[in-house]
């Protein structure tokens, strides 16, 4: 979804247009719900070494470690296939 200057976030705009409700038969759900759970133990495992400064310099920290970047990148592709966006 774009906005006027760059790419808008879908988690600005989810309360207007409601999230689908989760359903365990369906694979993409349930990959992004795997993925959640992997990602919040790896943020749990990062978050003792980190140094913060501030709550946005951790958060960026966070975004930018190799393995959960990657894992959010899978999470956000799923979002945009289960939002039908």
């Amino acid at each position: 979804m774009w906005g006027r200057y760059r790419e808008r976030h879908i988690e600005k705009r989810i309360v207007e247009i409601g999230p689908p409700r989760f359903s365990a038969s369906d694979a993409a759900h349930a990959e992004m719900a795997a993925l959640a759970e992997q990602a919040a133990g790896a943020v749990a495992a990062l978050v003792p070494s980190l140094r913060i400064r501030s709550l946005g310099s951790a958060r960026r920290t966070v975004r930018r470690h190799p393995t959960i970047a990657s894992l959010l990148t899978r999470i956000d592709e799923l979002a945009r296939q289960i939002g039908g966006l």
